[in-house]
């Protein structure tokens, strides 16, 4: 089904074979995730642009950076 979906380009038609496919996987899922530990996450205060948010802090990772005067290694031309 996924191959499907993928060698098609009626969007149309993509959206219905996903959507068969979510509704397979929760009939037929073999475990349920019930319980998830809380993590730790520690990032060097040197990085700027953590954003926290209720999925985590990864969410806006494109958006990281160091200052310029804080980079411990810089890339040469």
């Amino acid at each position: 089904m996924i191959q499907s979906a993928r060698h098609t380009f009626d969007r149309a038609r993509q959206k219905e074979i996903y959507f068969k496919i979510q509704e397979i996987l929760a009939e037929d899922q073999p475990y349920d995730f019930l319980y998830v530990p809380d993590a730790l996450p520690i990032i060097a205060a040197r990085f700027h642009g953590v954003q926290p948010a209720p999925a985590g802090i990864g969410y806006n990772f494109i958006k990281w950076f160091v200052p310029d005067n804080l980079q411990k290694y810089k890339v040469m031309p």
